[in-house]
């Protein structure tokens, strides 16, 4: 009797050995996930409370929370921002450092959200260069301590508005401090028509905003050419007039120069304006030189002196020209 033949598995069969191998693999690789995954919780865990406790040792210890390298004059080295202000940055960048948001999103110790509203602080303070330059940052530091770091933002020169005196920076940027005229050394804008920018929603983007008004930035033109031009003419200006600065009912604008010896210079135009009669800004200067030169003083000595014509004359102040 002949014994039948085995057929093969040849189709539907599964091959339950390497099925079983596959699956302990990636058992073994979710696990691994699993436990990788926690280390990492527990290492970001680990890393969160060391911050949180150095942070508690400066709170405890009195340092600031935030930290600057305070910006420096070039030959001394002394700190030319005064302390009220410095102190006023500080709390203003902590401030929005223990800020919590809306919901408590992002208010972990290690959070990117922390550092970005400190850097949006003093962006918006009016000490740092926000148009060009070096962005502003703001990075956690070992000792639990943030440093905020960027280019300082320099005063040039006052403004006059009243009794009060606003700085503002040589690119035209109002900035967060204001003096008493005696208390700082700087020429002087006067006859300003209009205050800082300072828009209803987010009165702090008045530090992102050069002063408003073509009268101030005339002024500031002249101070910055001569400044440019010759620092030793420069360093004679206390301030600069500019009430009459527009052009009006065809007249051209005009500029007026106070010198440390309390004599008015009529500059006439702005720099770069043409004006009918008048020369250009750098025949004035040479003007201004050749007097320095002859008298000691760039005003010659006089009380008034008129540049808007194709000579300086000599002015009564009352009369007009002197004959």
């Amino acid at each position: 009797m002949a014994t039948k033949k085995r057929k093969k598995n040849t189709g539907g069969g599964v091959p339950w050995g390497p099925v079983a191998r596959a699956g302990g693999v990636v058992l073994a690789v979710v696990v691994g996930v699993v436990g990788v995954s926690a280390g990492v919780m527990l290492l970001r865990g680990q890393a969160e409370a060391a911050l949180e406790r150095r942070v508690t040792r400066v709170v405890e210890s009195g340092e600031p929370r935030v930290v600057f390298d305070w910006p420096r004059l070039g030959g001394t080295g002394e700190i030319w921002m005064d302390r009220v202000y410095r102190e006023r940055l500080v709390a203003l960048c902590s401030g929005a450092l223990d800020a919590v948001p809306a919901g408590g999103a992002g208010a972990g110790p290690l959070s990117r959200a922390p550092l970005e509203r400190v850097v949006e602080a003093a962006r918006r303070s009016g000490w740092f260069v926000t148009e060009g330059g070096a962005p502003v940052t703001a990075r956690r530091l070992a000792s639990g301590q943030v440093k905020v770091e960027g280019d300082w933002r320099r005063h040039f020169a006052q403004v006059r508005r009243g009794a009060t005196m606003h700085l503002i920076s040589d690119r035209g940027m109002a900035m967060d401090a204001r003096f008493n005229p005696q208390e700082v050394a700087l020429p002087v804008i006067a006859g300003a028509r209009f205050e800082p920018a300072a828009p209803a929603a987010q009165p702090t983007d008045r530090y992102l905003s050069v002063w408003p008004g073509a009268d101030v930035a005339a002024g500031l033109e002249l101070l910055l050419f001569l400044r440019s031009e010759d620092p030793s003419v420069f360093g004679e200006i206390l301030a600069v007039d500019v009430g009459d600065a527009i052009e009006r009912g065809g007249r051209a604008g005009r500029l007026i120069l106070l010198t440390e010896g309390n004599s008015r210079i009529v500059w006439g135009a702005p720099v770069g304006r043409f004006a009918p009669g008048q020369q250009d800004a750098e025949t004035k200067l040479d003007w201004l030189r050749a007097f320095r030169a002859q008298y000691g003083r760039i005003d010659g000595g006089r009380g008034s002196i008129d540049l808007t014509g194709p000579v300086p004359e000599e002015l009564d102040r009352m009369n007009g020209i002197l004959p």
